[in-house]
């Protein structure tokens, strides 16, 4: 229900959006046990220095957020991003609070870096698009530019 009015609101870019966001509560969230243990990793960094261990977990919150990225890109501009780290706040406060998942800065700044890598991704074609479009301009002002200078000298 909540998906078909954001569907209306937002057109279906909302509405994909809506439902991967749902996706992602139930992955991080919904479909865990809670447990006993430490909920919070206050370092920053941490899993870098793990690497190792915990390169799967590294990339799939990359990964999870490159398409909350292009959605958001498309609705929002450059503006999406600071609704992907507040989703990415949020979901880190939830599982905190419920006791469902590890509290971190890494995920943050992981789940971030992925939104930012779907921007980019929607980005591109348009940056591409705007720079050859610019060289074209300045190919063709310095053939005018040349054009000139040889009818205007005697020789």
């Amino acid at each position: 229900m909540i998906g078909g009015v954001v569907w209306k609101v937002w057109r279906w870019e909302g509405g994909l959006l809506a439902g991967y966001v749902f996706l992602i509560f139930a992955e991080t969230l919904l479909i865990r046990n809670s447990f006993n243990g430490v909920h919070v990793q206050p370092e920053l960094f941490w899993s870098w220095k793990a690497w190792g261990r915990q390169k799967g977990q590294i990339l799939a919150n990359v990964i999870m957020f490159i398409p909350i990225g292009m959605l958001v890109d498309v609705l929002w501009k450059w503006k999406g991003l600071l609704m992907a780290v507040g989703l990415s706040c949020t979901i880190e406060l939830l599982q905190l609070i419920s006791q469902r998942g590890l509290c971190e800065f890494d995920d943050v700044i992981h789940n971030a870096l992925g939104a930012l890598i779907g921007v980019c991704v929607v980005m591109l074609p348009l940056i591409i698009k705007v720079i050859l479009v610019r060289l074209r301009k300045h190919k063709n002002s310095r053939l005018k530019t040349a054009d000139m200078g040889s009818r205007g000298r005697v020789i």
